[in-house]
């Protein structure tokens, strides 16, 4: 699979550039944790930048293999640092093939994706409640 092609105003163009901005700096929030003792686990998207080193990195490609990647590692985890730009909303369906144009216009329809924040607060206050 290629990389994305955008047209110059694409607003998701815009949002890339952003995203790997904001990688830069996560990265290396995470490498500076690794340098004062920490465990870390880096749950990132496709990137060319350099992982920290010591640190575990995971890869993931869509907004559930993120959500299921971060709810399996804040377990436990001390501290989670959130910085991913997922999408709210994803597609119901997956072609297997290029939308010609020739078909005319395809209906795309959409389902919303798990708010990653809000399952992870879920999911520790589960753990810090004892039933009697």
């Amino acid at each position: 699979m290629g990389s994305p092609i955008y047209d110059v105003f694409d607003a998701l163009f815009l949002a890339s550039l952003i995203i790997q901005t904001e990688a830069k700096l996560y990265i290396a929030l995470a490498q500076a944790a690794v340098d004062l003792g920490a465990q870390v686990i880096l749950i990132t998207a496709t990137t060319s930048l350099p992982a920290p080193i010591s640190a575990k990195t995971l890869k993931v490609h869509t907004t559930e293999e993120m959500s299921d990647a971060v709810l399996d590692a804040s377990g436990d985890a001390d501290v989670l640092l959130m910085a991913a730009a997922v999408a709210d909303f994803r597609s119901t369906m997956v072609s297997g093939k290029k939308f010609k144009k020739t078909e005319g216009i395809p209906k795309i329809e959409f389902e919303t994706t798990l708010d990653i924040s809000a399952a992870v607060a879920i999911s520790k206050l589960q753990k810090s409640f004892v039933n009697v």
